[in-house]
């Protein structure tokens, strides 16, 4: 099989036990014939909690699945470089990242097949947010894609080459944000918009994001264990199926 039908799936998984079993199934539910979409999972969680998400983990995956159980919560960034002591990217065409707060409502292969239709796009993600600004649609075999310059990285996909010419990423990253914390610090959606020199951010001045509303169902609700007014950030079902078939 080549590698272009093959694909990793890096999910972090974060004190959230409650998310952890559906994005699983979730991951399992859209495994297609004919492509190998490998999933490594960094179990982040605090100590409290670990025991009960290995658990769900562990009675949850199967043979697609590998688990690194992590001392630390080192983020995104962090769950990226502990892959890569165990995973070789060349052996792949394609990576997928996630948090465990997701659930896929369509296959990974077509967020691979938008990159290769629009190879001078650099991200692929089915997840949609009001914070980001909407520069663009445009109509596709794929339904209405949202081209825009900054996505979360609570879902993406990449071809490998472009995530490879952004190496080496840094564990830590100390820039002066107004939105500075520990989550953001260990993001990736920042070191692709913004702090890497060869980020996709920094080598174009144009949209590199594709968006494909509501391919991706963000749990925002009881997610981050913050007081926000979700409504103003998050799109609910209803819009999102509207987004991805009506014009304005």
């Amino acid at each position: 099989m080549s590698k272009s039908n093959k694909i990793i799936t890096l999910l972090t998984s974060f004190n959230r036990p409650h998310h952890i079993k559906n994005i699983i199934n979730s991951l399992k539910e859209i495994q297609e014939p004919g492509l190998i979409n490998n999933i490594y999972i960094v179990e982040n969680s605090d100590q409290e909690n670990k025991e009960e998400i290995l658990k769900i983990i562990n009675k949850n995956i199967n043979n697609n699945f590998t688990v690194y159980n992590s001392e630390f919560n080192l983020g995104q960034r962090g769950a990226l470089l502990q892959m890569l002591e165990n995973i070789n990217l060349d052996d792949y065409d394609f990576i997928q990242f996630t948090d465990q707060d997701n659930i896929f409502k369509d296959p990974i292969s077509v967020y691979c097949n938008i990159l290769n239709t629009y190879p001078n796009e650099y991200i692929a993600t089915g997840y949609m947010s009001k914070e980001h600004e909407e520069l663009e649609w445009v109509e596709t075999q794929f339904g209405r894609l949202c081209k825009k310059r900054a996505c979360r990285a609570g879902h993406m996909v990449m071809r490998v080459k472009d995530i490879k010419n952004m190496m080496p990423i840094p564990l830590d990253r100390m820039y002066e944000h107004p939105y500075m914390n520990a989550s953001w610090n260990a993001g990736l959606d920042w070191e692709l918009t913004h702090w890497n020199p060869n980020s996709p951010g920094k080598l174009t001045e144009n949209p590199f994001i594709l968006c494909l509303p509501g391919g991706v169902i963000h749990n925002g609700l009881d997610s981050t264990f913050i007081d926000r007014d979700i409504e103003s950030i998050e799109y609910n079902l209803e819009e999102l199926i509207e987004l991805r078939k009506n014009k304005f």
